[in-house]
């Protein structure tokens, strides 16, 4: 039961699902006349699987067990599938940074936006454990596959803002009752010793 529960988790994290909610997720904001928001999407998308690929390809490091070949759409490739960083986990967390920037700027309710972005950060961390849990990968591709993500995503984020002056410097929100706390002590403190 847990081992099927694992294995649709790895399927929200493949190359067709990931594809889709892309193509989705530009198209809305494209009808939404968002258009650099759906550029940002596409762009920090499909350069994440690129470079994922020319890693794989780089390194070359073998999945756990049998050796695989690559499916896309369903259809085996004469390719063989590299473990090294894991391409579910790199896919997923940059769609859920995505995500998450887009809720955080276009969701006005606070109890929304913050119920939202917990799900959408939970989400990559299923979909890890699947990979781990169904054997396709260790837990040292899983770690790479979110550095890299967030190194890209950060690179992104700063390529849009020096180019495209868009409003994406402000990733993941502090939830507002932090950030109330972090207001009121660093006023609360004084600056200087009393004399």
């Amino acid at each position: 039961m847990i081992f099927g529960m694992m294995e649709r988790f790895t399927t929200i994290g493949s190359g067709e699902m990931i594809l889709f909610l892309i193509v989705v997720t530009a198209f809305i904001l494209a009808l939404m006349r968002l258009w650099m928001y759906a550029v940002f999407t596409v762009n920090v998308s499909i350069g994440g699987m690129i470079i994922n690929l020319l890693l794989k390809m780089t390194v070359q490091r073998g999945r756990p067990g049998e050796a695989s070949d690559l499916e896309v759409f369903g259809y085996t490739m004469d390719i063989t599938s590299y473990r090294f960083p894991s391409g579910h986990t790199m896919r997923i967390v940059l769609l859920s940074f995505i995500l998450i920037l887009l809720c955080h700027h276009f969701i006005k309710r606070e109890n929304l936006k913050v119920i939202s972005i917990c799900l959408l950060a939970a989400i990559p961390v299923l979909v890890a454990a699947s990979r781990i849990m169904t054997g396709a990968h260790f837990f040292t591709d899983i770690l790479a596959g979110v550095f890299i993500s967030v190194v890209w995503f950060q690179l992104c984020l700063y390529v849009s803002n020096v180019f495209w002056s868009l409003p994406l410097n402000a990733f993941i929100p502090l939830h507002p009752y932090l950030q109330f706390g972090i207001q009121y002590f660093s006023t609360s403190i004084p600056s200087h010793p009393a004399q």
